[in-house]
């Protein structure tokens, strides 16, 4: 998505520098209208008004319109002027219209040319590096003349020529491409390439000069040689200056296309860019309303989502760019009437399957319980799995030894000579020990939630043990006095047997600690 998103800028930078360089609409001189006399004599070069191809102005077929006048170089001048130029490093490309009306004033085909325009590496008063300098010259047969390139000055400057004469009077539309990422820098031009296509394998590359290329920093024109030999008297107009082939190339029917920046085949309105090719990152239509997802467009499906948990189902949908009020693009719920259950959900202990990955409860901790009919916190030998320690009429206590009666359960007061064992000891009293029907003791509060206080009916001196369900001795005292309080902050939920021993007494008690 990011090479698409910088794609899509580089793009839209590109075709957003639309406007010429110069279409030389004004009259007069043209130092005094934006450009600078770097050398020679100023005022020479100006506007011309006489009519042209349209109005006073060059064109080419395709080319964006031209508006304005022309210019002229006369021979025998030598006013050079320069305009300053921005935003191109590295690789530049200028184009601009061409008419030769005669030869006169041209070197002869056999003579090496003048240059008459390229790029400058400085603007203002002051111009010395040049590239991508364009020849003119003459043509071998009357009436014509070819057109050449030299990259830049220095060592083995030669111009390389294209082999085509064009007849003189004709308009014709030049392209040249500096390349100074290279060493030595490399030019290439292109005449009457067809405007608003791709850059096309060029007609003519030169790298004869050795010097580089600093800076991209005017357009330059110049009235070289002299009378009888030198730039002639060359017709310029609709010069163009940009980083890319296509700022210098604009056709004058573009397409109103959109910037598809995340790729789904919708554009966005707020982004229109006129091209004449429908380049990659571009699209026909608007009616995006979210540009930076490819997820949402006018395709995109919607899926109701009745609680709220930002997953969605099957049983009803909506096709639309606009998110619906209690829509989601997730159709992946397996309950879409409880908010605990979605893909990804935390799994609870609630024989559902909250994450929908097909399981109940899974990954869960496991506890075996005993069925506890009677409910008095003792299960009988029945046993069963489940993911919580706390199930109602389940208990992780076995060992009743009357699952039917809440009376009688391990540690249960027993009631002398009844013929029931309360305390499933197997006897029907407390062998050894004296009738505790006089003797109390109270816990509370219990259940525990961190603090019990321990009372017994006489008031005397008592000791006292705390066992889990598992026989485990979690905390024995003696000499505790009546009233005394101890702390289960630290033991886990559950059930815990207190034996209470006074006098040759003893009793059992439950503490349920929360």
């Amino acid at each position: 998505m990011k090479k698409i998103t910088l794609f899509i800028g580089l793009i839209v930078s590109s075709l957003g520098y639309t406007q010429p360089l110069e279409q030389f609409d004004f009259v007069g001189l043209v130092n005094a209208n934006g450009w600078s006399t770097h050398s020679g004599t100023a005022g020479q070069l100006q506007a011309i008004t006489t009519p042209s191809n349209s109005g006073n102005s060059l064109s080419y077929p395709a080319l964006e319109n031209s508006v304005g006048n022309r210019i002229q170089l006369t021979a025998g001048n030598n006013e050079d002027i320069n305009k300053q130029i921005s935003n191109i490093s590295g690789i530049g490309y200028y184009s601009f219209l061409l008419n030769v009306p005669t030869t006169n004033g041209l070197h002869a085909n056999g003579g090496a040319g003048d240059y008459f325009i390229g790029f400058g590496g400085a603007s203002g008063a002051s111009v010395t590096i040049l590239a991508g300098r364009v020849f003119v010259k003459a043509g071998s047969t009357p009436n014509t003349f070819v057109l050449g390139l030299v990259n830049q000055s220095g060592t083995g400057t030669t111009p390389s020529f294209l082999p085509t004469e064009f007849p003189v009077g004709t308009t014709v539309f030049v392209v040249v491409k500096v390349d100074a990422t290279v060493s030595p820098i490399d030019a290439s031009i292109w005449v009457n390439p067809t405007p608003g296509t791709m850059e096309p394998p060029a007609d003519v590359s030169n790298n004869t000069g050795s010097n580089g290329l600093a800076n991209f920093a005017s357009i330059f024109i110049r009235e070289g040689g002299n009378a009888t030999a030198g730039t002639g008297n060359v017709e310029i107009d609709e010069i163009r200056a940009g980083a890319t082939w296509y700022q210098v190339t604009p056709c004058n029917t573009p397409t109103i296309y959109y910037a598809d920046v995340d790729g789904d085949g919708f554009g966005d309105f707020n982004t229109p860019i006129n091209s004449c090719l429908p380049l990659p990152g571009l699209v026909l239509n608007s009616l995006d309303c979210n540009d930076t997802s490819a997820f949402i467009n006018p395709n995109t499906v919607w899926y109701v989502d009745n609680d709220g948990d930002g997953f969605g189902y099957l049983d009803s949908t909506i096709t639309g760019c606009a998110q619906p009020l209690s829509f989601v693009m997730d159709s992946t719920d397996c309950d879409d009437f409880n908010n605990t259950v979605f893909p990804g959900a935390v799994e609870l202990c609630d024989n559902i399957d909250n994450d929908c990955d097909g399981a109940i409860d899974e990954d869960l901790p496991s506890y075996t319980l005993y069925e506890d009919m009677d409910n008095d916190g003792f299960g009988s030998q029945m046993s069963a799995t489940f993911c919580d320690s706390i199930v109602a009429g389940w208990s992780l206590v076995t060992g009743d030894c009357n699952d039917s009666v809440a009376s009688i359960y391990p540690g249960a007061i027993e009631i002398l000579d009844n013929g029931i064992d309360e305390n499933c000891d197997g006897f029907d009293n407390y062998a050894g020990l004296i009738d505790v029907s006089v003797l109390s003791m109270a816990l509370t509060p219990n259940p525990s939630e961190g603090v019990i206080s321990i009372t017994v009916s006489n008031n005397e001196q008592f000791e006292i043990t705390f066992c889990d369900v598992t026989g485990k001795l979690m905390l024995s005292l003696k000499n505790i006095a009546n009233g005394a309080s101890v702390s289960t902050h630290s033991w886990a939920p559950g059930t815990y047997f207190v034996t209470l021993r006074q006098n040759q007494q003893q009793i059992v008690s439950k503490l349920m600690v929360k």
